[in-house]
């Protein structure tokens, strides 16, 4: 484990995600990057995701689905050109403001990241290994700090809220 995770305090959501289980609407027999929107499928913790849109314009498409348990509406790129998944990455001043202000969603808690994983939602999410996403609950010793969701392995951490990552929206 890397001396940036030992030095700021990571926290296990819930670990890995396991990916198994043969069901009729199983997400790991699907091809999920190519079913047509409105494809439901079950992740191997027993929650079903619906694809909702797929936009195929950019380098990689960008796709929302729907936890139908929690009803959480997760977006892989943003809406309206702009990219939540990059290099260049925002701050997570920049990440709320992305969210709430210029597209009337959410910039999702570190709850709703252990909800998502709890159900799965890397199996179904694309572009969630090596990318780390802003939260915007904040470290409770230290407003300077935010909480961030590794998504490779589905664990939080936090950092300094003027260090660049990647952004997930979230409808309600």
């Amino acid at each position: 484990m890397s001396k940036w995770f030992l030095s700021f305090g990571i926290f296990a959501l819930l670990g890995a995600t396991s990916f198994a289980q043969a069901d009729c609407g199983d997400c790991s027999l699907l091809k999920l990057r190519e079913v047509p929107v409105g494809t439901q499928c079950k992740t191997s913790k027993g929650i079903e995701f619906q694809l909702v849109s797929r936009d195929t314009t950019g380098a990689s498409p960008a796709e929302t689905w729907k936890d139908l348990s929690s009803g959480l509406t997760w977006y892989d790129n943003l809406p309206n050109g702009l990219e939540g998944i990059t290099s260049a990455g925002y701050d997570q001043y920049q990440a709320f403001t992305i969210c709430t202000l210029d597209l009337q969603l959410n910039l999702p808690t570190i709850d709703d990241f252990s909800t998502g994983e709890t159900h799965g939602f890397r199996e179904v999410l694309p572009n969630m290994a090596g990318n780390f996403f802003w939260s915007s609950s904040l470290y409770p010793h230290d407003t300077h700090s935010a909480q961030v969701f590794y998504g490779y392995y589905g664990y939080g951490a936090y950092a300094y809220r003027d260090v660049y990552y990647s952004v997930r929206c979230i409808g309600r």
